[in-house]
């Protein structure tokens, strides 16, 4: 992408991403309290091109029986995890 725009700088668009991230970038991301329910742990395979969607519900369901919670999705980099 920078290749690009330095070739063609007049005309080629940059993006911005400064302000990605949780709150843009301008907060601190929170430390977790409570625990963690990691939808591979209830069956969600990154990269099998099989629907995840019954893993995640559970989890989800996992969670909310828990109370305070968060509902994690372990991921590598390009990986994906497919849903109806």
């Amino acid at each position: 992408m920078w290749k690009e725009f330095v070739a063609d700088s007049p005309s080629a668009l940059l993006p911005d991403f400064s302000y990605s991230g949780y709150h843009h970038g301008e907060k601190a991301i929170p430390e977790i309290k409570g625990p963690v329910f990691n939808v591979v742990d209830y069956g969600a395979v990154p990269n099998n091109g099989k629907n995840a969607s019954a893993a995640i519900q559970a989890a989800v369901d996992a969670c909310e029986a828990a109370g305070v919670c968060v509902v994690f999705f372990q991921t590598v980099p390009s990986s994906s995890m497919m849903t109806k």
